[in-house]
């Protein structure tokens, strides 16, 4: 069996299954809805019908009132009225019969039959005497329908004391609407077979409809187990209606209620021919029948469609499969996307290729991105390197015209512009490579975070606009705790606010110092001022330098603006020094009879170092200074030198252009940590410094390596020597 068949047998047995099922349920429910409306009609029928006989029976009660106070009134004017003229007023007041009896409640006039053959009106309910008692002749006492005798209709009374309180007067009233009111209701109904309605005790009051013995009263009692509802019998249903009396509180009413356990009330029961719900019970199996046919065809038909197309999509979706794995094209789609499960596979196979594709972009992105970071980190680093010889050189031109020394200082800033804004690229360059690390507050060197924004800010600087900085040589080693880019943010928003205020051109000038234990960090400019800020506090409206006073406050720090109306502002921000991290190397310290091993593949760099170690510190200590271009050499100078290395201080940069390996393998290699230094510009990259802690080598960072204080055990440095010397470096 192929699986095609297999596919249409497991859609069309289930399918036929579950049809069956759901149309025997179906059929289950549809039957108990058909009985139960079938219920819900007639006891709603039964329902309104003891509704009308309640409003008619009160109609007639207060029918009866009327009539009962004109009896009266005309027996007051004719106390000794005799049975002819009762018999005249009857017919006055529409009432059937009209009753005289004493107060005793013996019966001494009637209009149709011998007051002497009447039960006492007392013996029927004593009560009643409590309405002579009551002297007011708008007490009046009703009854229940009754039947006189056994060939009687029924009929309703009232009973009233005359205005003398006297004697008792009744009127009685037909209650033929009963059966006016049934044969008018069950007309329009042929499955309804008979009414009838019954007193409490059984009494039949009136039975009509076609099943019925006829028109007149029927004798046969109530057979009631005293529960409403509805009872099937052979070919019939029987509701039964418990109707309340119209005044529950009546005489006779509490006389008959006290002798019956269920109380006293009308009993309406209605007989229907269960014909008709045998009816609608057959209709719905034939309609269920019928749909129990369609319901197969149409199983059987999906399912050979639904098998067919299935087959058809799959062996598409196959082929299409075989092309993308025989062309090795990722942009092919499989065709016959849809809502189903086939199509949700097509669908899913396609994404699935859709994001291979944007991975493998987005993979290419990012190793362009990393490839891009390493080359303008490395080019950024390798023009940072030189810088460092510039700026000991610049130390050395104190002899030159000053134009000859401004032109060096400018091309030296724009050197170093040009590298800081390769730096200022790096953050764009690592979100794009997702490599961006996350920054928070860690004990930050001040210059490091400063010389990048000077270098921004005066790329940004509008023509007529300079922006200064002077790194004090003293300030080598400063440390402050604050989140770099944040603080970075405050420098750079005000060298910004100092630029905005100059109005044509001017200068901005920022430097670094120290105030006690505190970093003060000063930005001058000679913009007009706007005259002295109370209590030497800038002006807090801005919401900029809010935020920058609230970085600050978090560092420990603050914020001071004094403005002077033409001499300029200036804005002062105080931070805690911070120790020193363990990395740093505060100072050089060259012990006598020892050997300065440097290495590094820049050759100015070399003179740096020569300058640093110049030949009188040389001579004093017996020192010997030698530079190696490459870790090559430095290997072959240990290999030939071994006794040397424990009297050899080794100072080894970080990054070769060989690149292959870096100055801290080197140190580990050659197991010289504990006399060795690195120097790099990368001093605050997470990789070098987990390594360093590792080997607990420390570090100087490359740009400020001309202000490394240098001493020896002998006093080499005369103070005509330190006085000459330069110690601010402008940037």
């Amino acid at each position: 069996m192929n699986f095609k068949k297999k596919l249409f047998l497991a859609i069309f047995i289930p399918s036929v299954l579950i049809c069956g099922a759901l149309l025997v349920f179906a059929h289950l429910k549809a039957s108990a809805s058909v009985r139960s409306e079938f219920t819900q009609r007639y006891e709603t029928f039964n329902g309104v019908l003891a509704r009308s006989l309640v409003q008619i029976e009160q109609n007639t009660d207060r029918s009866m009132v009327n009539a009962a106070h004109l009896f009266q009134r005309h027996e007051a004017e004719y106390p000794g009225i005799g049975t002819p003229g009762l018999k005249k007023l009857s017919e006055s007041i529409g009432a059937s019969d009209v009753f005289v009896a004493d107060q005793n409640g013996k019966f001494i006039r009637a209009t149709n039959d011998a007051p002497e053959t009447m039960p006492n009106l007392l013996a029927t309910c004593a009560g009643y005497g409590r309405l002579l008692n009551a002297g007011a002749t708008q007490a009046f006492g009703t009854a229940p329908i009754a039947l006189p005798g056994s060939t009687g209709s029924p009929y309703k009374s009232l009973v009233v004391p005359n205005t003398a309180a006297t004697r008792f007067l009744e009127v009685t009233y037909p209650a033929d609407y009963i059966g006016k009111t049934i044969l008018g209701s069950i007309s329009a109904d042929p499955g309804i077979q008979s009414v009838a309605l019954y007193t409490s005790e059984g009494v039949s009051l009136g039975e009509f409809g076609p099943a019925a013995a006829g028109a007149q009263v029927a004798r046969r009692p109530l057979q009631w187990d005293g529960k409403e509802g509805v009872e099937f019998k052979d070919d019939r249903a029987v509701f039964t209606k418990v109707i309340p009396l119209t005044d529950p509180n009546c005489c006779e009413c509490k006389v008959i209620q006290a002798k019956a356990r269920s109380g006293y009330a009308y009993v309406l029961q209605t007989s229907v021919s269960a014909g008709v719900l045998a009816s609608s019970l057959m209709d719905l199996r034939k309609a269920m029948g019928v749909a129990s046919a369609l319901a197969i065809g149409i199983a059987l038909l999906l399912s050979l469609l639904i098998s067919h197309f299935l087959v058809a999509r799959i062996d598409l979706l196959r082929k299409a499969i075989n092309a993308i794995v025989s062309s090795d094209q990722v942009k092919i789609r499989v065709p016959g996307e849809g809502k189903d499960e086939i199509g949700a596979l097509a669908s899913a196979f396609n994404r699935m290729l859709e994001r291979l594709d944007k991975s493998q972009a987005k993979f290419l992105r990012m190793e362009k991105a990393k490839l891009t970071l390493r080359m303008t980190s490395q080019v950024a680093y390798d023009i940072r390197s030189p810088l460092t010889a510039f700026n000991v050189l610049e130390t050395d031109l104190s002899e030159l015209p000053r134009e000859l020394r401004q032109l060096f200082r400018s091309a030296t800033n724009r050197i170093r512009d040009i590298a800081n804004g390769l730096l200022n690229q790096v953050p764009d360059l690592e979100d794009a490579a997702d490599t961006a690390p996350v920054d928070s507050a860690r004990v930050k060197l001040v210059s490091s975070l400063i010389e990048p924004i000077v270098s921004e800010m005066r790329l940004q600087a509008r023509p007529g606009v300079r922006i200064e900085c002077g790194l004090d040589a003293k300030s080598y080693g400063w440390f402050a705790y604050v989140e770099g880019s944040e603080f970075q943010r405050v420098i750079s928003l005000l060298i910004k606010h100092g630029v905005d205020s100059i109005d044509q051109s001017g200068r901005v000038r920022l430097e670094l110092t120290r105030v006690e234990h505190d970093l003060l960090i000063s930005l001058s400019d000679d913009g007009p001022g706007e005259g002295l800020a109370v209590d030497g506090k800038a002006d807090a409206s801005s919401l900029e330098i809010k935020q920058a006073r609230s970085s600050l406050d978090i560092w420990g720090g603050r914020l001071e603006v004094k403005s002077e109306a033409g001499f300029g502002t200036e804005r002062r921000i105080l931070l805690p020094m911070a120790e020193a991290p363990f990395w740093f190397v505060d100072r050089i310290e060259v012990p006598s009879n020892s050997t300065l091993a440097v290495v590094d593949d820049d050759p100015s760099v070399h003179h740096v170092w020569q300058r640093t170690f110049d030949s009188h510190l040389l001579r004093k200590n017996d020192c010997a200074l030698v530079c190696f271009s490459n870790p090559d050499e430095l290997t072959k100078w240990i290999q030939t030198n071994p006794k040397k290395i424990r009297h050899t201080q080794f100072f080894i940069d970080h990054e070769f252009a060989e690149g292959i390996e870096n100055g801290l393998q080197l140190i580990e290699r050659h197991s010289i940590q504990s006399r060795s230094i690195l120097v790099t510009n990368r001093f605050e990259e997470r990789s070098v410094l987990e390594v360093c802690a590792r080997l607990r080598v420390r570090m100087i960072p490359k740009t400020m390596l001309g202000f490394v204080p240098v001493e020896s055990s002998l006093e080499w440095r005369s103070p005509d020597r330190i006085s000459g010397e330069a110690t601010t470096l402008e940037i």
